[in-house]
């Protein structure tokens, strides 16, 4: 089948936003490495993707198919600790004392 092919060249790379088959829906996220090993999907424990879904759960992509994965023009999730206009400390060096 189509799916256990390796394609020469993936249609996403890191950090392209996409949406993830999960639960019979799809799921905004985000590609964080290409080619991961995970022994559950595969024989050679190579899966093309591994993504980081917008509610923080990390997945694996089993193939490169537009049924698994998709791209999608969702903007990623702002994260941050704090709000614009808030007053923040910062280290100029980790060895700085606070």
């Amino acid at each position: 089948p189509k799916h256990f092919i390796r394609r020469a060249k993936l249609q996403f790379k890191i950090c392209d936003r996409i949406e993830f088959m999960k639960s019979g829906d799809y799921v905004p996220g985000t590609v964080m490495k290409l080619w991961p090993k995970n022994d559950f999907f595969a024989e050679d424990g190579i899966v093309p993707y591994e993504v980081l879904l917008d509610g923080g759960t990390l997945v694996f992509a089993p193939w490169d198919d537009d049924e698994f994965i998709r791209a999608s023009d969702t903007p990623p999730i702002p994260v941050t600790s704090f709000g614009r206009g808030d007053r923040v400390q910062c280290k100029e060096d980790i060895a700085d004392e606070w």
